[in-house]
């Protein structure tokens, strides 16, 4: 009966969300011309983000089709594309032969030279940050481990190498993102464990970047905007590739549902790219579903089969440690003794039926377009999660969560560092020209290489 009742409060939560994303698209205008100047102005700064996206996704690969796939005028799409060649955000390349009649077209594409994103992910055990392209890959990066740097510090060290990565690479730095366990929505947005808090972290970045754009969310919906804007998908398509000889039509998910596992279980929903709000801010809580195939963990709240006490990288470290009589620290450690262990390898199988189970029930409550699974948890067994998706039954006919769907990420070496980083990019998307007029490089005044990139 519980379950029931929870399942039915998620449906009409799920609804509403919806409802609200919607009510939230259509007030962009509102939101993007607040700050703006004249009426005429704002239209102005809504083209260009508008020009900015669609030449991101690679659906048009001219002026002239640009102008005719948004409904604007041809002088009106043409003047958006320089306004963007000038702020160094895109590019143009030489003239392609065309069948139509007249000029011929000449492809744009985000350009990757110009600016960077800096990306930090701070983790229960670590901070790793990096630097990211436009075009969403991972240039650098480097980690502190928090048994040596504590939190703080290592969020403060994080940011330092990042201002010498960005120096030397003779690029400008569109602001830095921050991705974070913890709840945002809770009163003062702690990471467990660690007593960093979201508002901490974001001063100690506010100072060490001084003007640039910093935004702080939880991982899950960090991750998921790197999904919707750097999917795999979309990269082997060539959305953000460098040539762009022949673009791809696809487009964006207009619903994506991430289910984050690894310390901490997260799940965020964005539609058409907006982040919906959920119990921890941007991030929805999913620690009380109820799982098939309890681990002998008893939640906080009393009940023993909890998503986060069964699931969770901690709670799966703890029954390791239990069954084997060994007292394990990291899920690398169970792995290993899975190799020689029936017994934990049998929980690790169980770990991974418990988070499709879950992934089943929140496919048939939302019906994303796209529902990813990532997180340490699931790179680490992506292989029997994927077994499982295989032997589900279809959402319906033709529309297989297990063929169309569901995916899943298999790695977290890159993800890591481009979540944090989508964060300031779906922000560049919005307000190109508000982020790129705070974007700074570190660098010394008389840098030839940049000189004409400040003047932008």
């Amino acid at each position: 009966m519980v379950t029931l009742l929870t399942i039915n409060y998620l449906h009409v939560t799920v609804q509403l969300i919806r409802k609200g994303c919607e009510a939230l698209r259509l007030g962009v205008v509102i939101k993007v011309g607040t700050d703006a100047g004249t009426p005429a102005d704002q239209i102005k700064r809504i083209n260009v983000a508008r020009v900015l996206q669609a030449i991101h996704w690679g659906r048009h690969s001219s002026r002239v089709d640009i102008a005719s796939a948004l409904a604007l005028n041809p002088a009106t799409a043409s003047r958006a594309v320089t306004r963007l060649l000038g702020l160094g955000l895109v590019r143009e390349f030489d003239p392609q032969p065309n069948a139509e009649v007249g000029r011929r077209k000449t492809p744009l594409a985000v350009d990757s030279e110009t600016y960077v994103v800096v990306g930090v992910h701070a983790g229960l055990l670590r901070t790793t940050v990096g630097l990211v392209s436009l075009h969403g890959q991972m240039l650098s990066g480097t980690s502190f481990d928090h048994r040596a740097t504590p939190p703080r510090e290592a969020i403060a060290a994080a940011a330092e190498w990042a201002k010498a990565e960005v120096r030397t690479s003779h690029r400008l730095t569109l602001g830095v993102g921050l991705a974070m366990h913890g709840h945002r929505g809770e009163p003062g947005g702690s990471v467990p464990g660690t007593g960093l808090t979201h508002d901490e972290a974001r001063r100690v970045l506010g100072e060490l970047f001084p003007g640039a754009t910093v935004r702080v969310d939880p991982v899950s919906t960090a991750d998921a905007l790197a999904q919707y804007w750097w999917s795999p998908d979309a990269v082997r398509s060539g959305h953000t590739s460098d040539a762009q000889e022949h673009p791809t039509h696809e487009v964006a998910p207009q619903l994506l549902l991430y289910l984050y596992v690894a310390a901490l279980p997260g799940v965020a929903l964005l539609d058409g790219g907006m982040a919906a709000p959920g119990s921890r801010g941007l991030s929805g809580n999913i620690d009380h579903l109820q799982v098939p195939h309890p681990m002998g963990n008893r939640c906080e709240c009393g009940l023993d089969a909890c998503f986060l006490a069964n699931v969770g990288n901690i709670a799966v470290i703890d029954a390791a440690s239990r069954i084997s009589g060994r007292a394990l620290e990291s899920l690398r450690e169970v792995v290993d003794l899975a190799e020689t262990e029936p017994a934990v390898r049998d929980l690790l199988r169980r770990r991974a039926e418990n988070i499709v189970a879950a992934a089943r029930v929140l496919d048939d409550l939302i019906e994303p377009d796209r529902f990813v699974l990532g997180g340490d948890a699931v790179a680490r067994s992506s292989a029997i999660i994927t077994e499982l998706i295989g032997q589900m039954p279809p959402r319906s006919a033709g529309d297989g969560i297990g063929r169309n769907a569901l995916h899943v990420i298999d790695s977290r070496e890159e993800s890591v560092v481009r979540g944090p980083a989508a964060l300031v990019f779906a922000e560049l998307m919005d307000k190109p020209e508000d982020v790129t007029a705070r974007a700074t490089d570190f660098g010394p005044p008389d840098d030839p290489a940049l000189t004409s990139r400040r003047g932008a």
